[in-house]
């Protein structure tokens, strides 16, 4: 019950979301899971995006720009594994491999470019 109220609280915040700052440093991985479920825009990720910003770059509408820069590292306080396992969910195949291999273990923030992450096919440009 509280699960669901929660969740609803998270949809409602959600609802109001439609611009891409130059910086996201995350935040709660369930918020940012909202977010991307209600989202009906395109998102372009311009500039620093970290921890749970970065699940954004499963959204079919996302696109990442080559200067951006993306930092990841293992989900914080989640003894019981779901939050981790919610935000793998939203990563893109490829990058969910390297995200497993080079940050879910670290509280070290892994980074690559945005560069990087459209030349491995993890991301699309965004168009000028």
């Amino acid at each position: 019950m509280l699960r669901a109220l929660l969740l609803g609280a998270a949809l409602a915040l959600a609802a109001c979301a439609d611009t891409t700052p130059a910086t996201d440093r995350g935040g709660s991985v369930a918020l940012t899971a909202a977010r991307i479920a209600q989202a009906n825009y395109p998102r372009r990720l311009p500039g620093y995006c970290v921890s749970a910003c970065t699940m954004w770059l499963g959204y079919d509408e996302a696109c990442v720009e080559p200067g951006a820069t993306f930092g990841f590292h293992a989900v914080e306080r989640d003894p019981s594994g779901l939050a981790q396992r919610m935000y793998e969910a939203h990563l893109p195949a490829g990058l969910r491999a390297w995200f497993r291999a080079h940050a879910a273990d670290s509280d070290e923030t892994a980074r690559l470019s945005g560069a990087r992450l459209i030349a491995e096919g993890w991301a699309r440009a965004c168009e000028e």
